[in-house]
């Protein structure tokens, strides 16, 4: 066993890795790295604080286990490579279709089930991986900070796995303790090396790291490497961090985002650019029936993220030296957006691209407010609708040079 040592972590020191699962809440190891800047995924207990009448005055009898929330946001770079992931975690992905190195992966709303996917997302902190499973996103906001373009998501997941309580260890039988849940090893992967640390009998604060070979079915086991020591109620072990490389890509900016705006998408396509001032802003937002997840019988965790409603908030300002934007909203009149954000070259012309097309929409407010000594802006927020024409309301494509396989 070797010495543990308590310190002080930089956030910087971490990561965001993420996974796409087969199966929707069964977890699987991250390896794919993504520029994280900040982020407030937890897990909250919802503990059932129970106040009975028992000839005592405090406020709080019993704490009991609660049905248990895990959500939260993420704020992570958007660039071409990592960029589908989270339009799967949100959107229906299509067949991806290849022109020499150049790869389009559609992304629809779609009525057939599943309509997005999960994925099992991990956060490394100081030593100890947060990892999460069953994760989907309910809000995907576009923001530019400075030039750079990033992502706001709000995430949800069905579980996660941290730091679990020890029942026994010794040689390669691990039992995991059930504070926490009936099946504490749900989340620990094959694979996977824990750490384990000794709090108990004098020895405080050792610890030894061993490879997971097996995660028993029953719930609560797990088979390691031989263990030096043993462990056993108030010791504990958590998952240790991986050694991961990212591959990433030139982010978007604001620099190479381009609007346009026509009577129809086709038009808009066709058409010229629209320039539009910074505070444009774009939000894909596809609702859960529940934020934190469907709390049904059986299970202190949520058992399913259900789908309701895809929507999208638009607001575009631009210069009030057109007055016809004006009339189209006075005369809600149908208009046709597609926002192309690109990154560098992939070849030729090509270029990394995520394209935006939104079929449908018209002018909800139009304020183009005065302040003496300041310019007059439109400031318009619109309302998509669906186009009857076009079968879709809005579509979102990825071109990059990632094989269609990586995200299926």
């Amino acid at each position: 066993m070797s010495d543990f040592t308590k310190k002080d972590s930089l956030a910087n020191i971490g990561y965001l890795a993420i996974g796409q699962e087969t199966t929707k809440g069964t977890p699987v190891r991250p390896t794919v790295v993504v520029p994280l800047y900040e982020e407030s995924l937890s897990t909250n207990l919802n503990l059932d604080m129970d106040n009975p009448i028992m000839g005592n005055r405090f406020a709080r009898y019993f704490n009991f286990k609660g049905l248990r929330e895990h959500k939260g946001t993420l704020k992570v770079l958007a660039e071409p490579k990592t960029f589908p992931h989270f339009l799967n975690m949100i959107m229906k992905k299509g067949t991806t279709t290849t022109a020499g190195s150049v790869q389009t992966h559609p992304f629809t709303v779609d009525n057939d089930t599943p309509v997005s996917k999960s994925y099992t997302i991990e956060i490394l902190k100081g030593d100890v991986v947060y990892r999460f499973y069953g994760v989907e996103i309910s809000r995907l906001a576009y923001i530019f900070e400075a030039n750079t373009m990033k992502l706001n998501l709000t995430v949800s997941a069905l579980g996660q796995f941290s730091i679990a309580p020890i029942s026994s260890a010794a040689t390669t039988a691990v039992v995991l303790a059930t504070d926490y849940d009936d099946a504490p090893n749900k989340g620990i992967v094959a694979g996977d090396t824990l750490v384990f640390v000794k709090v108990t009998g004098g020895t405080s604060d050792t610890y030894e790291e061993k490879l997971v070979s097996a995660v028993n079915v029953n719930g609560t086991g797990v088979t390691v490497s031989a263990l030096s020591g043993t462990f056993t109620t108030g010791d504990y072990c958590y998952l240790k961090k991986q050694a991961l490389v990212p591959t990433l890509g030139e982010p978007f900016k604001w620099s190479g985002c381009k609007f346009y705006i026509g009577d129809t998408a086709a038009a808009a396509l066709a058409g010229a650019e629209t320039k539009v001032e910074q505070g444009s802003a774009i939000e894909l937002i596809h609702e859960f029936n529940v934020d934190g997840g469907e709390k049904r019988s059986g299970s202190l965790d949520p058992v399913a993220l259900v789908r309701k409603q895809f929507d999208v908030d638009i607001k575009i300002k631009k210069s009030f030296d057109d007055y016809k934007d004006f009339e189209r909203f006075i005369s809600i009149r149908k208009r046709s957006l597609i926002i192309r954000f690109f990154s560098t070259i992939i070849s030729g012309t090509d270029k990394n691209e995520v394209r935006i097309t939104i079929n449908n929409l018209k002018i909800k407010e139009a304020p183009n407010p005065l302040k003496t000594g300041e310019i007059i802006y439109l400031d318009a927020a619109y309302s998509p609708q669906f186009d009857a024409t076009d079968t879709q309301a809005l579509d979102v494509k990825v071109i990059n040079d990632v094989a269609g396989s990586a995200y299926n």
